[in-house]
């Protein structure tokens, strides 16, 4: 058996899908599935039992993968850790993150979990928009971005791992003190005719097309006004003030304090999840284990 089937046999079981290890792998689903195949016929029984969705561990896939998931995890490392080593590579990791409010203190707790287990790296992370992010990996000066797929869609360079499965819901945030909160009108269609808060275009790529699509997919026609902003903390003091109302994702602001009002309208796109996003493949082993850990804090939440 070879380390690729081992590594592919390991990443579906924590998966339970093929298709989903697979893209977390960079292969086909078929690649997936034939490596498995060949792990199967060289131990001489099953380790998965395939369903109509997604996969289940036999009892002998649940032995190996009680091993070898440990097992895999520290071959990886210990690969990654010798070829730093050998290229004189800084044990500093230079992430960019988008600034999304609700779900920070996730990440940060996410960070410093990684450096507990990882105690020779150490994260270097800076907010920053999605149009900086570019900027800086292709200056080769970023190591890792944390994001809205939704922003690096057609970036095929880059590699992505989504950190959760759940779309995220698509919400109207106003002031809670705005006269459509107190009429009890806060529908897609009562705030056409609003000032529409957005970041502005040289910080996020697709903030006004994705609002133009929440309104489309909802048969409603696109605001005709937009209030630019320069930072997401700009927009949120821009709705609490009740200078505008905007259509974001979930995560985008916390209502709690009763500042702000929330209203969902429609559940996301495959495109509205969280994803850690890198450029190269030294940074592979690096971006999975933060992103095991980062996926394992937003499954909680959301």
């Amino acid at each position: 058996m070879t380390i690729n089937q081992i590594e592919c046999f390991v990443e579906v079981a924590k998966e339970r899908n093929i298709s989903k290890a697979a893209r977390n792998l960079f292969i086909t689903q078929q690649a997936a599935s034939n490596q498995i195949k060949m792990l199967e016929k060289e131990l001489g029984f099953p380790v998965l039992i395939r369903k109509n969705k997604g996969v289940s561990l036999t009892k002998e896939g649940e032995i190996l993968f009680e091993t070898w998931a440990e097992m895999q995890e520290k071959f990886r490392i210990s690969v990654d850790k010798a070829r730093d080593y050998h290229k004189g590579r800084s044990m500093h990791i230079h992430v960019g993150l988008e600034d999304m409010g609700k779900c920070s203190e996730e990440i940060m707790s996410a960070f410093s979990e990684y450096e507990k287990t990882y105690t020779d790296l150490y994260i270097d992370f800076e907010i920053m928009s999605p149009k900086q992010m570019i900027t800086q990996f292709e200056a080769g000066t970023l190591d890792l971005a944390i994001l809205y797929e939704s922003e690096f869609e057609n970036l095929p360079q880059l590699k992505s791992i989504p950190l959760h499965d759940k779309m995220l819901k698509v919400c109207i945030y106003m002031s809670g003190n705005h006269p459509l909160v107190q009429s009890g009108k806060t529908a897609l269609d009562d705030i056409k005719d609003e000032p529409i808060g957005v970041l502005r275009k040289d910080y996020s790529l697709d903030f006004e097309k994705k609002i133009n699509r929440f309104f489309e997919i909802n048969h409603v026609r696109p605001p005709r006004m937009y209030r630019e902003y320069a930072s997401r903390r700009e927009l949120e003091i821009g709705l609490i003030a009740g200078r505008c109302v905007t259509v974001v994702y979930e995560t985008m602001f916390d209502d709690e304090n009763s500042k702000l009002f929330s209203r969902e309208v429609a559940a996301g796109s495959e495109s509205s999840r969280i994803a850690i996003f890198w450029k190269e493949r030294d940074m592979d082993t690096k971006a999975r284990a933060l992103g095991n850990i980062l996926r394992e804090k937003l499954r909680r939440c959301y």
